[in-house]
């Protein structure tokens, strides 16, 4: 019988990493939150250049916000697959095999 083993550590600082990638992405989508809506009401006020480059902004934002929600699911599916590898879990083990 294959025995599976996992460095629970190592996976735990992964899941870790997923975790903060996920919270710095969630802090760049307020920035740019922030930046639109400054660009926008300079724009409001006569400068167009302004509205292009909100549009820009606001176009950077989908792929980031789909960037964070796959890294809090790697997150999520790294963190349950530890717990289920804990407690002998073989169908929750195998979300990664």
């Amino acid at each position: 019988m294959n025995e599976v083993y996992m460095n629970v550590p190592d996976v735990q600082g992964i899941a870790s990493t997923f975790n903060t990638l996920n919270e710095v992405l969630q802090g760049v989508l307020k920035a740019l939150e922030v930046i639109v809506n400054l660009l926008k009401g300079a724009a409001f006020m006569g400068l167009v250049g302004a509205s292009a480059i909100a549009h820009f902004v606001e176009t950077l934002k989908p792929p980031i916000e789909q960037m964070a929600e796959k890294f809090q699911e790697l997150n999520k599916d790294l963190t349950d697959s530890i717990k289920a590898y804990e407690n002998g879990d073989q169908l929750g083990a195998t979300r990664f095999y």
